[in-house]
């Protein structure tokens, strides 16, 4: 009698395991000549960075991505501006046009009527020898109505419809008050324009397309919105940065790179002589190969 043996027989398999191992690059820029930059424009804005060691990504890599993680920048851009026609308040008093010329400024209510006040305060009434009080005029917000007024003295005329760069429209005057009584108010016809800006885009031939607006690209890196009061620093720090592609980075060097602000209108903007700075994360990933992994599998006869 032959009985039948069947005997498990281990049998050896190797599997080459691919992993992905994600690289990360970081990059620190500023607009600070002192820093690097070059070929500054005269509002600020836009700069040019040339990097010692350029950027190389793999042609292999996957996943390229680009992203801003923080940057910082002074909320001074001006909204009240020559260069925006809008820089000169004009009075009158007994049929004499009294213009005030407003300096380049980011301007609230408080600020504009704290410089108006003490310009009106060094002018010597028409007709007369001596010069108009301070509190001959006075400027503020109704927050309920978000528009500006204006409290003048008796004779005194606010003209919003005559002369070059005429400020008045900003400030949501459309025609012209003159005041019956001292400290007679008129509020404006319209809300005040000077929330020129809403936010900062950040702009970069580092990216290719960049982020849409409106499905129009303009190599947007990043938007930073205004989280700061007039005059004080914006510190960008996103939760969930913007993450833009950088696959184009494979298929060549980088070492010259131009960065620029702009409004969320895409108007070029003025950094009032103020630097800002950003950081830059570049990610990558790339398939490595592991030690092989021995697997012992069963066989039975």
């Amino acid at each position: 009698m032959y009985i039948t043996r069947r005997e498990n027989i281990l049998r050896c398999k190797y599997i080459i395991m691919n992993s992905l191992v994600e690289t990360q690059e970081t990059f620190f820029f500023s607009s600070d000549s002192n820093l690097g930059a070059q070929n500054k424009d005269l509002n600020g804005s836009r700069f040019q960075v040339r990097l010692n060691t350029p950027i190389s990504i793999p042609s292999s890599a996957i996943d390229v991505s680009i992203e801003c993680i923080a940057a910082n920048i002074w909320y001074t851009s001006p909204n009240i501006a020559e260069e925006y026609k809008n820089n000169i308040l004009y009075l009158e008093y007994n049929s004499t046009t009294i213009p005030i010329t407003l300096p380049d400024g980011l301007y609230a209510s408080d600020t504009l009527n704290a410089y108006v006040k003490r310009a009106l305060g060094k002018i010597t009434k028409p007709g007369d020898t001596s010069k108009f009080a301070e509190s001959s005029i006075k400027i503020f917000e109704n927050p309920a109505s978000q528009k500006i007024v204006f409290a003048l003295a008796a004779g005194l005329t606010l003209d919003a419809t005559s002369g070059p760069n005429n400020v008045s429209q900003t400030l949501g005057f459309t025609t012209s008050v003159t005041s019956t009584y001292s400290g007679e108010s008129f509020e404006g016809d319209e809300i005040a324009q000077l929330n020129r800006i809403n936010g900062y885009l950040l702009h970069s031939d580092i990216v290719q397309d960049g982020i849409s607006i409106n499905s129009q690209y303009d190599s947007i890196l990043t938007e930073v919105q205004l989280t700061a009061e007039p005059g004080k620093l914006l510190n960008y720090r996103p939760y969930i940065p913007y993450k833009v592609s950088g696959k184009h980075l494979k298929y060549g060097n980088k070492d010259l790179l131009t960065f620029y602000l702009t409004d969320e209108q895409n108007r070029p903007i003025d950094t009032f002589g103020e630097n800002y700075s950003f950081t830059i994360v570049i990610r990558y990933k790339m398939r490595e190969n592991a030690s092989m992994l021995r697997l012992n599998v069963p066989h039975i006869n």
